[in-house]
């Protein structure tokens, strides 16, 4: 019997290295890596029947459908046109308003560079307007240049309108033209602004917090509620109505039980997601919602031991020792007095006196109007940087698990200096 041979079609064997784009090295490969290496790859690679259809080529990593990016593309045609258009209509009337004597007065061949000056410098900031967007950044100093631009073309055309009107001639040139010209900026700000948004959103770069409350905005239904868990929506990138709603209702109960319960809190919430549970995830989710526990809490919840308790010792002149052993007397049988012991008595051992106060430790009092919790987060702050704060608020609450409006407390008490002076009254 011959040997069953491998008739199957070669595996394509593709890398990506450092998340660029994937590069087959098929035609690269020698047959004694490609007898190594294919076995691996099968066995990882998912079955496909021999009968499937092929992959449908319009799908893509974004989940654009072919219809989608025909919508897309018919979206950015009509979009070019309503961006040209009025370029090229209002350079007609720039010309006129150069060449005329209440206008600009100009002759030769000035009154044609105006158009230039003005239509084609907005079309180049447009065009970097449009690469900005694509790079998921700001338009910045070209989106306030292309306003600039639409605003003199509007007054141009405005004032030529107004002399054609005077004239009996393009009674509504004094309005159509202006318009037309602040349109289509207008336009672009909006789509470019959506277009951005949607990419930002794609690549993690911006929070969604676009929850929709519906009728709760209501007057009598659950207003105050709805305007709090919205504004929570917003700074916490939540984009779930309900979750927003219970985002605000966690942070109400937390305000009103012990740290401890707090905790069992935190615990039976991030168990009901199914997210992971341990020291840091029960700090962050706490610190999300303004409560600050300590340590000792944590591990008492999670450990599962009763939490220690300070137990006062005695004052005692002397240590104690056992009882000497009593002797029964021979007369009477009673039992006689302890016998004295033969050693002197020990004298008590010296009570220990309290270390002097660490001048480190984060102070408990509430200084110039700043609360406790505040000048001790200061002083938390002081500890990481003690000169100024040369992170952003987005890398500080990376690193310590604060809430936003815990660490906005506690950089008014670190720019009052509410921990120095804290620190020494105590």
């Amino acid at each position: 019997m011959s040997a069953t041979t491998d008739i199957r079609p070669p595996v394509p064997i593709v890398v990506r290295a450092n998340g660029n784009r994937p590069v087959d090295l098929s035609k690269w490969a020698t047959p004694t890596v490609r007898q190594t290496v294919e076995p691996l790859i099968r066995q990882t690679a998912p079955t496909v029947a021999t009968d499937s259809k092929p992959a449908d080529s319009t799908k893509q990593s974004t989940g654009l459908t072919g219809a989608d990016r025909w919508v897309l593309s018919g979206v950015a045609v009509a979009l070019g046109a309503v961006i040209l258009a009025p370029i090229g209509l209002s350079s007609q009337d720039l010309y006129a308003w150069a060449t005329a004597p209440t206008g600009l007065g100009l002759s030769g061949v000035w009154p044609y560079l105006v158009p230039v000056a003005l239509d084609l410098a907005a079309a180049s900031c447009i065009g970097m307007t449009i690469v900005a967007a694509w790079r998921r950044d700001r338009s910045g100093v070209f989106g306030l240049l292309v306003w600039l631009f639409a605003l003199i073309s509007a007054y141009a055309q405005y004032s030529h309108g107004l002399t054609e009107k005077d004239a009996g001639r393009a009674l509504d040139a004094w309005w159509a033209m202006p318009a037309f010209a602040l349109l289509g900026p207008l336009l672009l700000e909006v789509t470019l602004k959506r277009i951005r948004r949607w990419a930002r959103l794609d690549h993690g770069e911006q929070h969604n917090g676009a929850a929709g409350f519906g009728t709760r905005w209501l007057p009598g239904v659950a207003f105050k509620e709805t305007l709090s868990a919205w504004a929570a929506s917003r700074r916490e990138g939540i984009d779930r109505a309900d979750s927003a709603v219970q985002f605000v209702r966690d942070r109400q109960t937390l305000s009103t039980v012990s740290p401890t319960e707090a905790v069992h809190y935190a615990v039976a919430a991030l168990r009901a997601t199914g997210q992971s549970v341990d020291g840091r995830s029960v700090r962050v989710w706490l610190s999300a919602r303004g409560a600050s526990v300590v340590q000792a809490d944590i591990d008492t919840v999670l450990g599962g031991r009763p939490p220690v308790r300070q137990v006062s010792r005695p004052d005692t002149a002397t240590v104690d020792r056992p009882a000497a052993p009593t002797v029964a007397d021979t007369r009477t049988g009673r039992p006689s007095a302890p016998a004295a012991p033969d050693r002197k008595p020990q004298p008590a051992k010296p009570r220990p006196v309290a270390a002097k106060a660490d001048t480190t430790v984060a102070p408990t009092v509430a200084v110039d109007g700043h609360s406790a919790a505040a000048v001790t987060n200061a002083a938390e702050l002081r500890r990481r940087y003690p000169d100024s704060l040369t992170d952003s608020d987005y890398q500080i609450r990376q690193a310590t698990g604060w809430s936003y409006d815990r660490l906005q407390k506690a950089k008014a008490a670190y720019a009052a200096k509410a921990d120095l002076i804290s620190g020494g009254n105590s």
